[in-house]
């Protein structure tokens, strides 16, 4: 039996409902450019983000869901395999994708 180690990109995806609370003068073009800036970092969490708006003075109004065991979309994909052993095929450490 041959032995062939997979790379595998697994995404999950979560839908959140934050509820906050925004200072009295932020204009809905504020609140844009806050929400923005808050999804900027590229690879960041939810507590980032969250942590990006207080920063700009909006507040929680409820506590954040932040369960992580039931995401709204999964998806697995193999991008990559290679071959350990060169008992029966190909050269070790030969890839394909």
């Amino acid at each position: 039996m041959r032995k062939v180690k997979l790379s595998v990109r697994e995404k999950l995806e979560y839908l959140r409902e934050v509820v906050v609370y925004l200072p009295d003068d932020m204009s809905e073009r504020d609140l844009e450019n806050e929400l923005d800036e808050a999804q900027r970092g590229g690879d960041i969490g939810l507590s980032d983000f969250v942590y990006t708006l207080r920063n700009a003075g909006i507040a929680l109004a409820e506590p954040l869901d932040d369960d992580m065991d039931c995401p709204n979309f999964m998806e697995i994909e193999c991008h990559e395999y290679d071959f350990l052993d060169d008992d029966e095929g190909p050269n070790e450490g030969e890839q394909h994708q």
